[in-house]
């Protein structure tokens, strides 16, 4: 009977511990940092996930309650990539603003100097356009600022969302111009172009998501 009760306790101490947060130990690729001034939703969005997965695969977690330190289990990697394309010629185009979902482009004189597609063996999640510093980078559709700040590797970083599962993000900016939930016009200027983070030169690193997956931007464009 003795052996009995404490294999019950120890396995209900197991259970307990499982669904604690672990924000010290706990280190490795499983689990992702939360750095200073990320949310829930742009945790979710730079794990290539959506929120729903992230709060499945953390379910101690209160959204609202997240803070910098803490150590998020990173939800298993669902079928995220579609229609991925890849080539190493540089693309370029004069000034394509009109997209075929009412979105525009972030820059007016579009060089796209690398595509959504692997990478290096790893998924590049957006398309890189290259452009002089301090330009202007534009809203590509309108909607509210759900993060603007700095994250690892995309350095100064905006994501937008649009509604309807849609999201934007424009990374390694010199500045961001805008705040978190301040609303965003198509086109309104909100962040300029530079090489914060792991960029090697001045360019802005444009994604495109739906419902927490990545999607090729290209896809909102006509002729490219």
């Amino acid at each position: 009977m003795k052996n009995t009760s404490l294999s019950m306790l120890i396995i209900l101490v197991l259970n307990a511990c499982a669904s604690l947060p672990a924000d010290v130990e706990i280190v490795g690729r499983d689990y992702h940092l939360v750095e200073a001034g990320e949310s829930f939703e742009a945790v979710a969005f730079r794990l290539n996930s959506s929120s729903a997965e992230l709060q499945l695969a953390n379910p101690w977690l209160n959204p609202v309650n997240i803070s910098a330190g803490m150590h998020l289990k990173i939800p298993p990697q669902q079928n995220h990539t579609h229609s991925i394309e890849y080539s190493d010629s540089h693309v370029t185009a004069t000034s394509p603003i009109a997209g075929n979902r009412g979105f525009i482009w972030p820059l007016d004189d579009i060089d796209i100097t690398s595509v959504f597609g692997q990478r290096h063996g790893r998924l590049h999640k957006g398309i890189d356009l290259r452009a002089p510093a301090g330009t202007q980078i534009r809203a590509a559709a309108a909607g509210r600022v759900k993060f603007s700040g700095r994250q690892r590797g995309y350095g100064n970083i905006v994501i937008i969302d649009h509604g309807k599962g849609r999201q934007t993000a424009y990374a390694h900016n010199r500045r961001n111009l805008v705040g978190v939930s301040q609303r965003i016009r198509k086109g309104q200027a909100i962040a300029t172009v530079g090489r914060s983070g792991n960029a090697t030169g001045y360019h802005v690193h444009f994604e495109y998501r739906q419902w927490g997956r990545a999607v090729n931007p290209r896809k909102l464009f006509a002729g490219l």
